[in-house]
């Protein structure tokens, strides 16, 4: 396994799940606003927190600023022209954090670049995916696909993946090429509660974020925020 952050105490429950932020500081703060209205106080975040055509910078000022369990995903160690403050805060980053009771990973336990539910066309069998998970935790928390999902195995493991707050919809050349699509532009995460997992879609000002990515110079990435759909389209994913 990947290193990791070890806590001997439980989370309280309800806490909440967020991962692939992306620098979408519009769909972040509606998002952090709905949980504050449903009165949940924990929040963990998956990683994939300020790479691509967004706002890196106060996004990374408002994730700092809640001090919340966070993990680093692949793309975190790829971003450039970052202030010295946030660089080093995504670099102190845990690749992973076991509680007693959950894991969180981005990707799989062993490999932030890898799918842990798709493959990536289709959702893995069980037991591919039992292969991918070297833990015994009764819950495993992932991201990286940016594709909501619930899944149990055959041993009562549970495997959630919230979904993307911040890019609903993307295109990737790696394992091979394929696209993820959300099918809506809403920016979602998840709650864990005590026998109860709820998956949410916030509505948010998109039409800006979209604005600011055409303003960036990525049309995908402006396509993607105004539909949850992806502007090249992949054979396969017909």
């Amino acid at each position: 396994m990947l290193e990791a952050i070890r806590h001997s105490f439980a989370l309280p429950r309800p806490f909440a799940v967020i991962a692939d932020v992306h620098g979408n500081i519009w769909a972040l703060e509606p998002v952090l606003a709905d949980i504050r209205t449903r009165g949940i106080t924990s929040i963990v975040n998956l990683g994939d927190h300020l790479s691509g055509a967004l706002d890196p910078a106060n996004t990374a000022d408002l994730l700092m600023g809640l001090d919340i369990p966070s993990i680093r995903g692949n793309q975190d160690r790829d971003l450039r022209e970052l202030k010295p403050e946030h660089a080093a805060w995504l670099t102190s980053l845990p690749a992973l954090i076991e509680y007693p009771d959950f894991l969180l990973c981005h990707g799989t336990p062993e490999s932030d670049e890898t799918y842990l539910l798709e493959d990536p066309f289709r959702l893995r069998s069980m037991e591919q995916i039992a292969r991918l998970l070297p833990t015994a935790h009764r819950l495993v928390l992932c991201g990286h696909s940016h594709t909501t999902r619930l899944v149990t195995l055959a041993d009562g493991r549970m495997i959630l993946n919230p979904g993307s707050v911040g890019l609903p919809a993307y295109t990737d050349d790696q394992p091979v090429p394929h696209a993820m699509e959300a099918g809506s532009p809403h920016a979602r995460y998840a709650i864990v509660e005590e026998g109860r997992i709820e998956q949410v879609a916030v509505t948010y000002n998109w039409q800006a974020a979209s604005e600011a990515a055409r303003r960036n110079g990525r049309a995908d990435w402006a396509h993607a925020l105004l539909t949850g759909r992806a502007l090249r389209r992949v054979a396969g994913t017909d």
